[in-house]
C-alpha cells in the first residue's frame, strides 16, 4: 500500500532494515521531506530513525520518557513542537502490545488518524501487520 498526501519530488520512499536477515525493504510508503513523525506509544522504534529522511523531524510523545499525564519541560516541549509544525504529520502506533494507548496520545494533542494507513513491512518484527503508520489530522 503506498501512502500519500499530497506527495511532490519533496517525499522520500523509506527503507527500513533488515537487520540480520538480508537487505533493507524497500516500502511504499512516501513521506514528505518536511514532514513530522510522532511516535505514539511506547514501543522501541528507534531502529526505523535511520531510515528516515534527515529532514523528517521524530518525536516520542507517549514513552518512559514523556507521558500526557506527567508534567515537566520535555512534555511541554513535545506539545509546543506538535502544535507549532506546519508540515504533514504522521504517527507510528504498535497497536497488538499498546492498545488504546495511541489513541489516547492522539486525543491528548488534538490529533486523529486519516484513512491514510499502511502496516510497516519489515522482518526485524516477530509478526506481521505490527506497527502501523498513519497520516495524521489535527481537530
Amino acid at each position: 500500500m503506498r501512502l500519500q498526501h499530497g506527495l511532490s519530488s519533496s517525499s522520500a520512499t523509506l527503507l527500513f532494515p533488515a537487520i540480520g536477515h538480508g537487505g533493507a525493504r524497500r516500502q511504499g510508503l512516501e513521506v514528505e521531506r518536511d514532514a513530522m513523525i510522532i511516535l505514539l506509544d511506547g514501543y522501541a522504534y528507534s531502529y526505523l530513525v535511520p531510515s528516515m529522511p534527515e529532514s523528517v523531524r521524530v518525536i516520542g510523545a507517549n514513552n518512559n520518557i514523556v507521558r500526557s499525564e506527567a508534567w515537566g519541560e520535555l512534555k511541554s516541549q513535545v506539545a509546543h513542537a506538535i502544535s507549532e509544525h506546519r508540515g504533514p504529520i504522521w504517527g507510528v502506533d504498535d497497536p497488538r502490545d499498546f492498545p488504546g494507548v495511541a489513541d489516547q496520545t492522539l486525543s491528548y494533542y488534538h490529533l486523529s488518524r486519516s484513512d491514510n494507513c499502511a502496516f510497516i513491512e519489515t522482518n526485524i518484527e516477530d509478526r506481521p501487520n505490527k506497527i502501523r503508520m498513519c497520516h495524521l489530522v489535527r481537530h
